[in-house]
């Protein structure tokens, strides 16, 4: 996030909200960082934007000390951001990690299921990851299987046309 956002920043923070007054895990369990990578931002300005969206005082509003690393951690997490004017240009997106810091799961667009970050970042796998391969190889085998019908289908019919 950046603190001065007009508009995804806001929502990305109250889907956060949502999502974690909607999970059935206790609020002990896991951490909310949410982290400025616009290096103009000062501790002042990231407490007003904890206080304008109302954020728990157990949520944590950071930026990085050193000019850069915001830049490095965030390439790091495959998060790609980029500047255009005074604005930032930036995806709808929250990242679970593991306890070691890894990316465990992206949650893209402003509603959150917080439970299926949580599983995602203690190793466990959503239907995606259980069946995903196997539903794009079943895919690929009926695209193999159509041009292989329709190829039958157009070398016919020139045989036909051909012998009559």
């Amino acid at each position: 996030m950046y603190a001065r956002c007009p508009l995804a920043c806001p929502m990305i923070a109250q889907g956060v909200k949502r999502g974690a007054a909607e999970s059935s895990a206790p609020v002990s369990s896991y951490r909310v960082v949410i982290f400025s990578f616009d290096p103009r931002d000062t501790p002042a300005d990231l407490r007003r934007f904890r206080e304008r969206q109302r954020l728990p005082l157990h949520w944590s509003v950071v930026k990085a000390v050193h000019q850069g690393e915001e830049r490095r951690l965030l390439d790091a997490l495959d998060y790609h951001y980029g500047q255009a004017g005074n604005h930032w240009i930036h995806p709808n997106a929250i990242i679970a990690l593991t306890a070691d810091g890894i990316p465990a799961k992206t949650l893209n667009g402003t509603n959150y299921d917080i439970d299926a970050a949580l599983a995602a970042a203690r190793g466990g796998r959503d239907w995606i990851d259980r069946y995903g391969g196997w539903m794009l190889a079943l895919l690929l085998f009926v695209c193999l299987l159509s041009v292989v019908y329709l190829g039958s289908l157009l070398s016919t019919g020139r045989s036909e046309t051909s012998s009559t």
